[in-house]
């Protein structure tokens, strides 16, 4: 709640939402022409957030997900930073793609990349449904899960800079969509501290 997708998100960690179980998540529309080559590559900054279901959790959270793609596979690290701690968590996940839409299976690791346990990745997963894109911005509906039960919608704006306004792009969208800006979370300004090579470095992992 990347989102990253954890983003992605994101996405997909206790941070991104606690809420109880028993929510049906909302069926969102992905881009037609979502271009995966450009959209699972680089960084990505959550840089607003609206989370429907916060449950016990509702303070300022951060997140940046990197992505890698080959011929093969695709691979997500996130990483989410809650301010009012300084406390770090980390994300690996295992992504299938199919027409912008993506599920992500995670495992929780520290910042070596050293699994940590009590996790069983095949019960931790989210997913995320890319509803725009483009270079420099997107905007991601993700549905949180455990195992078969689903925890609650998150929709993020990711951006390639942190700190940036949304663009016009993803402003239309959301008025397509049913969806304002002024619904959204802000990460600018609340003491985001990213890692962006220990980041990257997980997806070597």
């Amino acid at each position: 709640m990347l989102v990253y997708t954890a983003l992605i998100l994101a996405v997909g960690t206790l941070y991104l939402s606690a809420a109880e179980g028993g929510t049906q998540c909302k069926q969102v529309s992905a881009k037609t022409d979502f271009d995966k080559k450009q959209y699972f590559n680089e960084v990505w900054y959550v840089t607003h957030y609206k989370d429907e279901n916060p449950g016990q959790y509702s303070g300022k959270y951060c997140s940046i997900f990197a992505a890698q793609m080959s011929d093969k596979s695709i691979n997500e690290a996130v990483c989410h930073y809650k301010p009012d701690d300084k406390s770090t968590i980390y994300d690996v996940s295992r992504v299938t793609e199919e027409s912008g839409k993506y599920t992500a299976y995670y495992k929780k690791v520290d910042e070596k990349g050293n699994e940590i346990k009590g996790m069983d990745i095949n019960n931790n997963k989210y997913t995320v449904t890319v509803m725009e894109a483009d270079r420099s911005s997107a905007l991601i509906h993700i549905c949180l899960q455990r195992g078969d039960e689903n925890l609650g919608d998150l929709y993020a704006i990711l951006n390639r800079q942190k700190d940036v306004d949304a663009s016009d792009v993803i402003k239309n969208t959301l008025s397509k969509t049913g969806l304002t800006l002024s619904e959204f979370s802000s990460t600018k300004g609340i003491g985001c501290e990213y890692n962006e090579g220990t980041l990257i470095s997980l997806l070597e992992k």
